[in-house]
Parts: C-alpha cells; sequence; structure tokens
C-alpha cells in the first residue's frame, strides 16, 4: 500500500517487545513508558513510518551513532579503530550453495511450523532465491571515494545512496554534519546511564558445561 514505506522505515531494536507483544495478543499499559514502537503495520501493510530516527551511544566506551531520515553520524571509536573498516569482503557473507540454503530454510522446523498453518503464499525455492537476490546489497568492495576516518574525526553518511557506508560526506554536507551533531549530542545528554558491571571470569562458560547461565545473585533491584 506505501513501497516507500520500506525505504524510509527505521526499526530500533527497543520496538521488537511491542510488535511482538502485539502478535501475542498483549497489551502493553501507557504507564509502562516503552521505548519501543510497535511496528506491525509497516511491516505487514506497509503502513506510514513509524519512526525516522534512531541512536546508539555507548556512554562507557564513549563511541556511538545516530541514523536520522536517511543520513547516519557516527562518532568515536573502540580498539584504536581496528573494527571500523570492512568486516568481510566475502561476497556470499559465509553463506552456503545459495540451493542448500534454500532447502534448509525449507527443512527448518520453523518453516515446517509455518507452513502447516499457511495456506497460501508459500515459500518456495523460487521465492527464497527471488528474496535473497533483492536484498542483497551491492558495495564496490571497500574502495571509498572519501575514506572515514573516526580517530580523526566524526563521519556521516547517506545510507539510502551509500548503504555500505563508503562515501564520508562531512565535507559535502558540512550543514546536515553540523545538525546530525547537535543531535547526537542532544540525545546524548538524555540516555539513561548503563547497568552493565566489569567482566567476571566466574561467568565464563566453560564453568557451565559451555552454556552461558546465571552465576550469582542478582542483587540490584
Amino acid at each position: 500500500k506505501n513501497p516507500g514505506a520500506v525505504r524510509n522505515q527505521l526499526m530500533d531494536v527497543s520496538d521488537l517487545l511491542p510488535t511482538l507483544g502485539r502478535l501475542a495478543g498483549i497489551k502493553f499499559d501507557v504507564q509502562s513508558k516503552l521505548d519501543g514502537i510497535d511496528q506491525w503495520d509497516v511491516i505487514n501493510q506497509g503502513g506510514f513510518p513509524v519512526r525516522y530516527e534512531v541512536a546508539n551511544i555507548d556512554d562507557v566506551l564513549g563511541f556511538g551513532s545516530l541514523i536520522s531520515f536517511g543520513y547516519k553520524f557516527v562518532n568515536g571509536t573502540l580498539s584504536n579503530g581496528i573494527y571500523d573498516g570492512w568486516l568481510s569482503t566475502n561476497i556470499n557473507n559465509g553463506s552456503t550453495d545459495p540451493i542448500d540454503y534454500a532447502l534448509n530454510v525449507l527443512g527448518s522446523t520453523t518453516s515446517r511450523a509455518i507452513m502447516s498453518i499457511q495456506k497460501r503464499n508459500r515459500l518456495t525455492i523460487d521465492r527464497i532465491l527471488n528474496l535473497r537476490a533483492v536484498s542483497k546489497v551491492q558495495c564496490s568492495n571497500g574502495i571509498s571515494k572519501n575514506p572515514c576516518d573516526l580517530l580523526k574525526a566524526p563521519c556521516l553518511f547517506n545510507i539510502y545512496e551509500d548503504p555500505c557506508e563508503e562515501n564520508n560526506l562531512v565535507n559535502e554536507r558540512p550543514g546536515v554534519f553540523r545538525a546530525m551533531m547537535m543531535r547526537y549530542n542532544d540525545r546524548k545528554r538524555f540516555i539513561v546511564p548503563t547497568k552493565r558491571k566489569p567482566s567476571d571470569p566466574a561467568c565464563d562458560p566453560i564453568n557451565f558445561d559451555m552454556n552461558w547461565n546465571w552465576w550469582q545473585n542478582d542483587t540490584s533491584s
């Protein structure tokens, strides 16, 4: 109904709770003050976008990003920048043969469960391959016209036109850059302090038959 919604819509991890909650028939009290937004109408019906901005700010390590109306502002780094570049140049992203992949999807427990109740528009090998093809993001294998160096300064990208974040627009869009930086700093002032604690070697899965598990009583609540 609204094809442009997919392009303009953003989704934050906090949106998962109210969205999945609605599917499960859960009505959240207004007083719960959830950060998330119910995105089901956009996902299922192509409704109009309900979120135009997503901020990800780490108040401990000192880095973060802000996505707003197609632009992404990135500030700070960690580990001396070793994670700032491309994670992989593997064009297949480590995936298996496309046909094998499709067969694995169709044979999965989740797929079989959905197929048992879905009578129309079922997944097929051809549909899976087509979905993968149209959703694939084409990049230039790390060749950047205006490279970003977060060790020196923040960067700005147009993620609609440059989804691989290869072209730093700080010099080309100075007005947008200043506006994004001001908005980022404004959001930063109101973030809730993290409750993360220093790592504890006692929680290592090796101590619990290689499973993640509670290892001490939580007295914070």
